[in-house]
């Protein structure tokens, strides 16, 4: 007898199918989805259909096929007509990775309330969105929408504010199809927050030695027990107390490695100043048509962060000089008012 005729059905929305997904076909057993260009699950007993119906041919389970849209039926017997069709878009879209190890973490750690960035490497698969979480919080990763991938190879994870310490990331990431990738685990150390360290006066900076990081707090409990303080990086000979002064005022950015009272070694996440101690600042000429001068009253030996503004606020132009003088062009600047700031002082000049 001839194959039977077969039952068509229209899904708007086709089912999409990865490794292990069972699906039923007409009834009578089920498809595992797709892998390594087969369709797992399927019988010499079955029947496929690549053009929607219009022709089928005998399934061949050891035979490779693109992911994409397939026809499924049951073949007819000598006792049974064939079974109706089930149609499926089935997805190559697992997305696999190396390993943890292929996670790379800023080796300083990461700051609270910041998105750190962390590279990862794709061995398979086309990732075009992702979820992220740092364990430890109430929150569950499975309760979180996706977020877009900047770029193939990079995304941002939101730090919170946690205390100090090494903690758990999850990551989990999904391609364009919908397909989602196993949920990856990797650590990072997440650094004591900037508002550990203030600084007292312009030439001061200090540490609060407490289990919370605000000033007003009356937990007077003392947290840390041994310092070490930093500047643009690198290390300040003989800077081991809870406060480091600095002749001629704060300037530059500044953290402090800290050792607490149950032995572990932790540091501050950084922050800047430029409050040089005493500093006066003069610009000429002023009113400035091309270039103005501009001259500090002492020299330090230290590095001056030059900010120029207009009185809208923006940014015109950002530099920095070591001395007493330096040079600025105002040529192309429109004729107004502009504000120039060297570290804490500034002075307003005409551009005419």
């Amino acid at each position: 007898t001839n194959a039977s005729e077969p039952t068509f059905v229209t899904i708007e929305d086709p089912e999409k199918i990865e490794k292990g997904t069972p699906i039923v076909a007409g009834g009578f057993t089920s498809i595992e989805g797709f892998e390594d260009g087969k369709i797992k699950g399927l019988t010499r007993e079955m029947e496929i259909s690549l053009d929607g119906g219009e022709t089928w041919e005998k399934a061949d389970p050891e035979k490779g096929l693109p992911a994409g849209e397939y026809g499924v039926r049951f073949a007819e017997t000598t006792i049974a007509k064939a079974s109706e069709p089930v149609f499926v878009n089935i997805y190559d879209g697992i997305i696999n990775m190396v390993d943890a190890s292929s996670f790379v973490v800023n080796v300083d750690g990461y700051c609270p309330e910041t998105d750190g960035i962390v590279l990862f490497n794709v061995i398979k698969g086309n990732p075009t969105e992702f979820r992220a979480l740092v364990a430890n919080t109430s929150t569950d990763l499975v309760e979180m929408g996706y977020n877009e991938l900047d770029e193939n190879g990079q995304f941002k994870v939101y730090i919170p504010m946690v205390d100090a310490g090494t903690y758990n990331v999850k990551v989990q990431f999904r391609n364009e199809n919908g397909s989602v990738s196993p949920i990856y685990d990797f650590k990072v150390n997440i650094n004591l927050s900037e508002k550990y360290i203030y600084n007292i006066w312009d030439d001061v900076v200090s540490i609060i030695n407490k289990k919370t990081p605000e000033l007003e707090s009356k937990d007077f409990e003392k947290r840390f027990t041994a310092y070490q303080w930093y500047k643009d990086g690198e290390k300040i000979a003989g800077a081991t107390k809870a406060y480091y002064n600095e002749i001629g005022g704060l300037n530059g950015v500044y953290y402090a490695e800290v050792l607490t009272t149950d032995n572990r070694a932790l540091r501050t996440c950084s922050r800047e100043w430029h409050l040089v101690y005493g500093l006066s600042l003069s610009v000429y000429p002023n009113p400035v048509v091309t270039n103005a001068t501009v001259e500090l009253s002492t020299d330090n030996g230290q590095e001056h962060k030059v900010v120029v503004t207009n009185m809208a606020g923006l940014t015109m132009k950002t530099t920095s000089f070591k001395g007493k003088t330096t040079q600025l062009d105002f040529s192309n600047y429109t004729p107004g008012w502009y504000v120039i700031s060297v570290d804490n002082a500034e002075v307003k000049v005409i551009k005419k």
